[in-house]
This record gives C-alpha cells, sequence and structure tokens, in this order.
C-alpha cells in the first residue's frame, strides 16, 4: 500500500481543467481476446486528454445481478488488470455496492459480467467508483508543493450548484497532463462539464485516515464509552470534520471502525445510509 497522503491547507487559488468521466472499462490482453477473439487489436476512436491514452471503437456490454449497460466504451491501451469504471448511480442500476477505489486498487471490490461480440468474461473482481482525483506532471506539482498522494480541495461549479469537493488525491507523472477527473454523478451534481474549469482552493476537508481514536494512528483502539463494557472500540475519529460523507463511512467500513462525529456535523443522506447498511456505528461527540 502507499504511504498515507499529505494532507494541505496554505494552497492558493489554483484552476484546473475538468475531465468527467463517462463509465467504461480497460481490458487486460487475455480479456480482449475473449471478449473479441485471439490476437484482436483494439481500434483507436479518439485520443484522450491524458497523453497516449486512447478511447477505442471497441465497446462491451456491462452486466450485474440487477441490469446491465450495453455499449460501453473499451479505453486503451491494454492493461495489466481489467478495471471497470461506472459511477454510484450506475452501480445501483448494476446491482453491485458502489466501492469507491484509486484505479489499480482492485481487491475485494464487485465483479460483473464482460460481453463482447466473440465471448464474455466473468470479473470476479474489478468494478469501482474511480475516487476522484487530479492528474499532474511533476512540474505542476511543484508550483502547487504537492507530491504524487496528496489531498486537495477542489471548487467546482458556480451559483447555487457550486460543490466544494474534498479529499482529492493527487497523482503525479511525467506521462500526465493537469487535469481533475470527475466521474458523472459528481459532475452532475456541480453542474459542471468536460473543458470547465474548477480551483484547488486548499487541503482537503479531511482525511479517512487523519485521525482514529485519540492520537490519529488508524485501527488506534480507546476505552469504551459510558455505559460500554471495559473492553476496547476502535474508532475513526472525524470530531475535526465538518462533513462526514459516504466514503467516510466505506473508509471505516473497510478497516472495521466506529465513526465518532463531532457535535454540530452535518452527515449526509448517503454516508447515513452507508452505515446502515455497513452496520457502522456512528458515535456523537
Amino acid at each position: 500500500m502507499s504511504a498515507t497522503p499529505a494532507v494541505h491547507g496554505s494552497l492558493g487559488r489554483t484552476p484546473l481543467r475538468v475531465g468527467v468521466s463517462a463509465r467504461h472499462v480497460h481490458l487486460c490482453r487475455d480479456h480482449v481476446d475473449a471478449l473479441f477473439g485471439s490476437g484482436y487489436s483494439l481500434h483507436p476512436k479518439g485520443e484522450l486528454s491524458q497523453p497516449g491514452q486512447y478511447a477505442a471503437q471497441e465497446c462491451v456490454v456491462v452486466a450485474g445481478p440487477g441490469g446491465a449497460f450495453e455499449r460501453v466504451r473499451v479505453l486503451g491501451p491494454v492493461r495489466s488488470a481489467t478495471q471497470v469504471e461506472v459511477s454510484a448511480s450506475d452501480c445501483r442500476a448494476l446491482g453491485v455496492p458502489a466501492v469507491v477505489r484509486d484505479s489499480g486498487d482492485l481487491a475485494g471490490t464487485p465483479g460483473c459480467v464482460l460481453i463482447g461480440p466473440a465471448g464474455s468474461v466473468r470479473l470476479e473482481q474489478g468494478l469501482i467508483v474511480a475516487a476522484r482525483h487530479i492528474h499532474m506532471a511533476p512540474i505542476d506539482a511543484r508550483l502547487q508543493g504537492l507530491v504524487d498522494r496528496d489531498l486537495v480541495a477542489v471548487m467546482a461549479g458556480e451559483g447555487p450548484r457550486a460543490t466544494l469537493f474534498a479529499n482529492v488525491l493527487v497523482r503525479v507523472s511525467s506521462d500526465y497532463r493537469l487535469e481533475l477527473h470527475l466521474d458523472v454523478d459528481e459532475a452532475n451534481a456541480a453542474a459542471v462539464s468536460n473543458g470547465d474549469t474548477v480551483w484547488i482552493v486548499g487541503g482537503a476537508l479531511s482525511m479517512p485516515q487523519e485521525r482514529v481514536g485519540q492520537v490519529g494512528s488508524a485501527g488506534q483502539e480507546e476505552p469504551a464509552l459510558r455505559g460500554q463494557s471495559p473492553s476496547v472500540r476502535r474508532v475513526l475519529d472525524l470530531t475535526s470534520v465538518p462533513l462526514v460523507t459516504e466514503e467516510h463511512v466505506i473508509e471505516a467500513a473497510r478497516q472495521g471502525l466506529s465513526v465518532r462525529v463531532r457535535a454540530g456535523a452535518l452527515v449526509t443522506p448517503l454516508a447515513r445510509d452507508a452505515a446502515r447498511e455497513r452496520r457502522v456505528e456512528l458515535i456523537p461527540e
């Protein structure tokens, strides 16, 4: 696993372009062969914003236990592992859990069935809701005092739909071009489209593993609260956070933690739903 990301709170307003990612599929070599025929080569349809990446002419069906999407675009080039990227709304339509992950972090994620003109593939894992992230070239990162896997906050949209996105992951590579990637749900929430300008406005509102227990290490055990048995309880401490989101609850569930919430904090409806579904206890301060 990568090192714990840093959180920066002193960045100025930095403009960058937004790219909206519709549902799509990255395929490994074996799955290209299974879906389109042995030795098949993807046919580029158009270049994407990130150098060397392209939308292929080929599409597949993505099917889950609750439904299916036809003509889901394949992106190239071929990868080492197959990955299906959809929105949380898509997950509901497919009938699978919405698991937010960084690209390539596929262990324990839902699976699905891919259907192509030459055959089908059943994935045991690999379907994710991609964590929102910023692609940065090294020079862009240096100008902002950022490094790979830092977290920042981004303001997107204007007027009544203006949205502050917390915990936006920074990815730095010489292969990248400066751009924020959102999925369709996120873009619709802020009423932004491909090519719109958004702004890095500072450090993230919170970081899921920033403070756990009373001293800030993930998985810290703290004494049981009033009325509890003298055992210990593992707690994700979000008492410094004004807004508790679904992502916080999902991260706590992954670590087997309860969530401590500060008095007066806003807990989003999706966060409460996730807490009920994943049996994550929300503990008031």
